[in-house]
């Protein structure tokens, strides 16, 4: 009898530290990417021509598809094509936080990837990842996002400039 009294305290009190141990996930982290690639010259243009669109890939999952030269990546539809007078509302996309490979591929294929390489992102962040240069395989530069309100009267511009060698 003393046996079953000690079971049944312990029991419940076992359970309930149990229960409590449950490890709640990392808030996740948000990743926008920009394509700014270009092709170089082919024979017989001197001009260089608009690169492939990608596909983002974070730890092995894609969370971005088919984002174009000249283009952010976009919540809903994938834009088509993009103009000196088109107005693009970048999207963030929901990541998990943690260091990761982040990988691109051309756009709509499998297995093709120009560029992969571990990244970390920290929880609750937002990032920006501009992919640049394709020789022989994309340069890709990740910067993490202030988005919080500039001072009144002020502005918050972020200007990326590269050129390829």
């Amino acid at each position: 009898m003393r046996k079953l009294k000690r079971l049944l305290f312990w029991v419940p009190c076992a359970s309930v530290i149990l229960m409590s141990c449950k490890t709640e996930e990392p808030a996740p982290a948000n990743l926008l990417v920009a394509n700014m690639v270009v092709n170089p010259p082919v024979s017989p243009s001197p001009l260089p021509t608009v690169g492939a669109a990608v596909d983002v890939r974070w730890g092995g999952n894609p969370v971005i598809y088919n984002v174009i030269y000249g283009a952010a990546s976009v919540s809903g539809n994938p834009v088509a094509s993009v103009s000196s007078f088109t107005s693009v509302a970048a999207g963030y996309a929901s990541v998990k936080s943690d260091a990761l490979p982040l990988n691109f591929a051309i756009g709509g294929t499998t297995g093709t990837t120009l560029y992969n390489r571990i990244a970390s992102f920290s929880p609750g962040r937002n990032y920006t990842a501009v992919a640049l240069d394709l020789n022989p395989f994309y340069k890709v530069q990740v910067m993490e996002d202030d988005l919080s309100a500039p001072p009144p009267g002020k502005v918050k511009v972020r200007f990326v400039h590269a050129i390829s060698p």
